[in-house]
Formats: structure tokens, sequence, C-alpha cells
């Protein structure tokens, strides 16, 4: 166990539990009046022609953010789920365009990994319509039951469960 406090008074409390994930209780002075919390995996290296990893860390639901939350985009390693046209950090991963649609099409998706010059990360899901980007990250969720390999895959299929995995050379 240990106790630790941030620069204006926050505590922070790390418990070891033995029967599963260790237990983080953040406590914030009462006139503190806005917090924002990012979950991270921390630093993070990748490797071109091979699949490197420390540890496989789930990402709980209440750690997403939208895109109009976040101030600095590159500042952080995220995953970024949903196109151009919807979400401004996947507008700024692959550039100003003026048609948002542009490279994508029906059916189809990307799951796609970009570095930063800072040294970090960011994986694009995205798809020409929400079904495709649903069909993307249902299939990063399983990655282990398809083929990802590589710094970009396409994903396409008619359905949720339809799902066939490219790479992208």
């Amino acid at each position: 166990d240990s106790l630790d406090y941030a620069k204006w008074g926050t505590r922070a409390y790390l418990t070891g539990v033995n029967s599963g994930p260790d237990k983080l209780n953040l406590i914030w002075p009462s006139k503190q009046t806005k917090v924002l919390v990012y979950y991270t995996s921390g630093e993070t290296t990748t490797t071109t022609g091979a699949s490197t990893y420390e540890k496989v860390v789930p990402i709980g639901v209440g750690t997403a953010v939208l895109h109009t939350e976040v101030e600095h985009f590159s500042a952080q390693n995220l995953i970024v789920v949903g196109g151009p046209c919807v979400n401004t950090a996947a507008a700024e991963l692959l550039g100003s365009s003026a048609e948002c649609a542009a490279g994508f099409e029906d059916g189809k998706a990307m799951v796609k990994l970009f570095e930063r010059a800072n040294g970090k990360v960011a994986l694009l899901v995205a798809g020409f319509t929400g079904l495709d980007t649903r069909r993307a990250a249902r299939a990063l969720a399983n990655y282990g039951d398809y083929g990802f390999s590589g710094e970009e895959v396409t994903v396409s299929g008619g359905n949720l469960t339809d799902i066939t995995v490219t790479v992208v050379s």
C-alpha cells in the first residue's frame, strides 16, 4: 500500500489486492473545481516488422473521453475511435482534407497506428459509417482472433459478426 500527494493537494492511495487488480483511490480537495483524469499505459515503444508488448492492459469504459475533452491530442497515447467527419482527433491524425470522408469506403474501416515525433502513439479506429467503425472496434477488442499485424489493417464485413481483417502493405 502507498500514499502520495499531488501538487494541488490530491491524495492518491494505492492498495494491492491479492484476488484481483490493484485499487486506486483519489481524493480531491473540496475547493478544486475541475478534475481531469487521463488513463494511459505509460511509456510505449513500437517496432517495425515485429510485435512487442509489455503487458495487455484492459481499458475500462469509464476511461473514455470525448474528443472535445482533450486539449492536446499529440501530448498523450490515444486510441481514437471515429472518423475525421465526427472526431477532431481523427481529423488531426489524417490531416486536413476538403472532403472528410476521402479515402473511406462503405463496408470498410481502418485500424491504423500513428507514431508522433514526441514518442507518443495514437491508434485510429475509423470507418465510413458507424457500423463500420463498430465492426473495426470489435475486431480490435478481439485482436487475437484476427490477423492484426503491421501499422495498418482494413476491417470489412456486412455486419458485426461477419468480419474480415486485411493487412495493408
